[in-house]
């Protein structure tokens, strides 16, 4: 019969876990979740969003809440997403719970009633990764020298080490051009650049630079800066 249940298992002390997999062959109700940003730099917020949908139709009403996992594994208190409209749910809070590197999980669950009356529970999952926070990396410049266009980009380096500079420039979503160089750099500050083929870029109107700064030693990123020219 259609109705919400409710499952309880009582898992022993020796045991790893318990999966519990709900199967509705027939429902065209989903959820979809994620968490952002992907790479999270310490003191950036970060955004919960959950969409749900009865095939093409949004559904509005429900209940969707969040719940961070540290890389440690241990859980957090449960966020609550507010219904923003048209099937979405989202929240943003200013810090994670605590200061742990790596892999952080999140699981979303929601439920509520379709537009006819059916009530339905859902759950999701996310990721991010919490970075070390390695570097600062500022707003990065362009210039012409020569035939080569150099990004500059100045880094405040808190962890020493043997770090990657990434460049890709690109117009309207589409990638012009690309370089990277390695280098060991010292606590302070230091200054990066990469110099691409000015032919391959055209114009400097209307470019689109991402530069990031990834970590070898320990892999992850490090930093990361935008550019928008006009």
């Amino acid at each position: 019969a259609a109705a919400s249940y409710r499952l309880d298992v009582d898992v022993s002390d020796d045991a790893q876990g318990v999966t519990i997999v709900a199967a509705e062959p027939d429902s065209a109700l989903t959820l979809s979740t994620y968490a952002a940003p992907l790479s999270r730099q310490p003191g950036e917020p970060v955004t919960l969003r959950a969409e749900l949908r009865d095939g093409d139709a949004p559904i509005s009403g429900a209940t969707v809440s969040a719940r961070l996992f540290s890389p440690r594994g241990r859980a957090f208190d449960f966020v609550t997403l507010k219904d923003e409209g048209n099937g979405v749910y989202a929240a943003t809070i200013a810090d994670l719970p605590e200061h742990a590197a790596g892999a952080w999980q999140v699981r979303f669950d929601a439920e509520g009633a379709t537009k006819n009356g059916v009530r339905f529970a859902r759950t999701g999952s996310g990721e991010l990764v919490a970075e070390r926070g390695a570097a600062r990396l500022g707003t990065p410049r362009i210039e012409v020298v020569g035939d080569m266009l150099r990004i500059t980009a100045a880094a405040e380096m808190r962890i020493a080490g043997t770090y990657r500079f990434d460049v890709i420039v690109a117009r309207d979503g589409q990638s012009l051009a690309w370089g990277e160089g390695a280098r060991t750099l010292e606590l302070g500050p230091a200054t990066l650049s990469i110099d691409l083929p000015l032919a391959s870029v055209g114009s400097l109107d209307n470019l689109f630079i991402d530069a990031r700064l990834l970590g070898l030693d320990s892999v992850g990123v490090a930093g990361r800066t935008t550019l928008q020219t006009h």
